[in-house]
C-alpha cells in the first residue's frame, strides 16, 4: 500500500462526510459544436446513484445488465449480467468502480488516445438524450481505432447511453441504453 494510499484512507476515516460532486460548469450562450481539451467536463452518475438503481445496455449480440449492489463513501460495487445470444454468460461478475468515475474520460486514458468532446442529441430508452459526446483516436499494432461514447447524467451507474468502437474505420463493437431504473421500494413485509 503507497503512502498516497495510506493517507487516503486516512481522511475518509477522520472525515466520513460523503463525497460532493464539483460545481457544474457555466455554460455559455452558444456552446462550441466541438472542442479538444486535455479534460472535459466530468460525468459522475454513479456520485448520485443509490444501492438497486439498474441499467440495460443492448448490443447486436446480446444484452447487459448491470446493477449498484453496494456502495462506500468511495467505491461502487456493480453486478454485471451477460446475455449473449438469448444465453446467460457464466456467473454475474462484480466489478468495484470509483463513484467519482467518468466512463468516457476513464477509459479514453486507459486506451491512451487523444481525446475530444461535442454536444450531441440521442434516442435511446425511451426518450431524448442531450448528450456529451466524446471520441477517443489512438493506434495500437498499426489498428487505427476510434472509440465514441455518448454520455447523460440522469443514465445511473455509468451515464453512457451509446458507445461504439471502430477499429481501421469499421464498426467493431456497439452498444445502446435499452432501460434503466430505480430499485422498488420495499413493502411492509420486506420492512
Amino acid at each position: 500500500m503507497t503512502l498516497q494510499s495510506v493517507c487516503l484512507l486516512l481522511a475518509v476515516a477522520m472525515n466520513p462526510s460523503p463525497p460532493t460532486q464539483p460545481a457544474a460548469p457555466q455554460e455559455s450562450a452558444s456552446p462550441p459544436a466541438s472542442t479538444t481539451r486535455s479534460s472535459p467536463r466530468r460525468i459522475t452518475p454513479l456520485l448520485h446513484c443509490d444501492v438497486g438503481d439498474w441499467v440495460v445496455y443492448e448490443s447486436p449480440s446480446g444484452v447487459e445488465r448491470v446493477e449498484l449492489t453496494h456502495r462506500t463513501l468511495l467505491l461502487a460495487e456493480l453486478e454485471v449480467r451477460t446475455v449473449l445470444y438469448g444465453r446467460l454468460v457464466g456467473l454475474p461478475a462484480i466489478r468495484t468502480v470509483r463513484l467519482d468515475s467518468d466512463y468516457a474520460i476513464d477509459v479514453a486514458r486507459d486506451d491512451g488516445g487523444d481525446l475530444s468532446e461535442s454536444e450531441d442529441t440521442i434516442d435511446a430508452a425511451g426518450r431524448r438524450w442531450r448528450c456529451r459526446r466524446t471520441v477517443s483516436r489512438w493506434t495500437r499494432d498499426g489498428l487505427r481505432c476510434e472509440r465514441r461514447i455518448w454520455m447523460h447524467p440522469d443514465v445511473p451507474i455509468y451515464g453512457v447511453v451509446r458507445s461504439e468502437l471502430l477499429v481501421n474505420d469499421r464498426l467493431t463493437a456497439r452498444m445502446k441504453l435499452a432501460a434503466f431504473g430505480r430499485r422498488a421500494p420495499a413493502s411492509q413485509a420486506e420492512r
